[in-house]
């Protein structure tokens, strides 16, 4: 059991028959809701994804400059690859609390 991106995977099952769905007819807050979690789970696991890699690389970077000694070009490319980790990492972080509100006001459906 692994990720999966077939997108019929991030819906509900009943969800593409038509008549019964939220996206098939009427729709039904349970359906809705379920549609919902069911994203929310696969969202979570991306952006846990993305900042163990940020993170990783953020240590790679680390290391290297600690390696780079008096080479001026590896300090630089170093220090580059530090920045940008650390901004993709706070950019990830962002994102994730603008998600955080944006579920907490599909949580009621």
């Amino acid at each position: 059991m692994g990720l999966s991106f077939d997108p019929k995977d991030l819906l509900p099952d009943g969800a593409l028959d038509p008549g019964s769905s939220v996206l098939g007819g009427t729709p039904s807050t349970e359906n809705l809701s379920r549609t919902v979690l069911m994203q929310r789970s696969f969202a979570e696991a991306m952006f846990a994804l993305g900042a163990i890699t940020c993170i990783i690389f953020l240590l790679i970077y680390i290391t290297k400059l600690g390696a780079a000694g008096d080479n001026a070009k590896a300090r630089k490319n170093a220090i580059t690859g530090i920045i940008v980790s650390g901004i993709a990492l706070v950019l990830l972080g962002g994102l994730s609390v603008v998600l955080a509100f944006a579920w907490g006001f599909l949580g009621g459906v």
